[in-house]
């Protein structure tokens, strides 16, 4: 009798292959998966690393041109004037020191304070306090109202 000896099949070999493929392609896949996520990653914090160093820019702009607008009332005869006679400040400040061109359209309110940093008005009548520390304090950021609002203060000169 002639013993007859099979070997594996070539259908056997297929399905390993096929099974070795879709292996192959599934490592791959979660292989540019997972690459994908860590680009994201990388991107997301790129794009919020510029864009607080722009927010930074942008404020320091905003700061410098705040600080050159108050030192420019501060030093104003109008403002020295008010302080002589503060009798005249509420009038004045209603239809003069809001109109005139010492102030530009984007600032919200001035007041002018004492030498006891009080504030001439003596009303509280929007963002500003009533009354400040002497020397007046550096200039921040406050987030009461619907939108931050930048507050700076000048002595004035003389």
């Amino acid at each position: 009798m002639a013993e007859s000896r099979r070997g594996v099949s070539i259908g056997i070999y297929a399905l390993v292959m096929v099974a070795l493929v879709i292996l192959a392609f599934l490592g791959f896949a979660g292989l540019t998966y997972s690459e994908f996520q860590r680009l994201s990653s990388d991107m997301q914090a790129t794009n919020y690393a510029a864009a607080h160093n722009e927010i930074g820019v942008v404020m320091d702009h905003l700061l410098r041109e705040a600080e050159t607008v108050a030192e420019r009332l501060a030093a104003s005869d109008e403002v020295h004037q008010q302080l002589l006679t503060p009798g005249n400040y509420p009038y004045w400040r209603n239809h003069r020191g809001q109109q005139s061109k010492l102030l530009p359209e984007a600032v919200a309110d001035a007041e002018i304070y004492d030498q006891d940093g009080v504030a001439l008005t003596g009303l509280d009548a929007g963002v500003l306090p009533t009354q400040i520390a002497t020397p007046p304090p550096p200039a921040y950021v406050e987030y009461t109202g619907e939108q931050p609002t930048l507050l700076v203060f000048r002595a004035v000169p003389g």
